[in-house]
């Protein structure tokens, strides 16, 4: 696959270490608001951006790219070896629902559960040749989603 997705590739799409191994761990996560309600309308959404960039610093994995659509949310992150992908999108998903339920809180009404987040997520393996095509394609999904 060529590069000509993003001239930066390199800054993201390199050899990671550790002190007993070297790594490129990149998924591609999908997950969703409960029932699919349109509930990150454009200030929830920022914010939440803010909060899923802080949860994966604080738990040491690299976000690479992130589309916010008002029923769904995709991500692309670098992880190491040591963590475990459930545990990481557990950590994001629980993180983001409290802080957004405490600091919006019209989304009581919005989703109409107690949980903001549906119980499950999509993940995907992405290889490194299409790590630059997964994030020209979240950069784009505004686009796509909006028109």
């Amino acid at each position: 696959m060529p590069d000509h997705f993003d001239p930066d590739r390199e800054n993201y799409v390199s050899t990671l270490h550790s002190p007993h191994s070297s790594y490129r761990l990149y998924y591609h996560l999908v997950w969703g608001t409960k029932h699919r309600k349109p509930a990150l309308i454009e200030g929830i959404s920022s914010r939440l951006i803010q909060v899923v960039t802080a949860t994966c610093e604080k738990e040491g994995c690299q976000l690479l790219g992130i589309n916010v659509e008002p029923e769904h949310v995709h991500a692309l992150i670098s992880l190491r070896p040591t963590h475990n992908v459930a545990d990481i999108v557990n950590r994001i998903k629980g993180t983001s629902a409290r802080t957004l339920r405490l600091e919006f809180p019209e989304l009581s009404w919005m989703v109409d559960e107690k949980s903001l987040w549906t119980n499950g997520y999509c993940a995907h393996t992405v290889g490194d040749a299409n790590v630059a095509q997964i994030k020209a394609y979240l950069d784009k999904q505004k686009v796509h989603h909006h028109g």
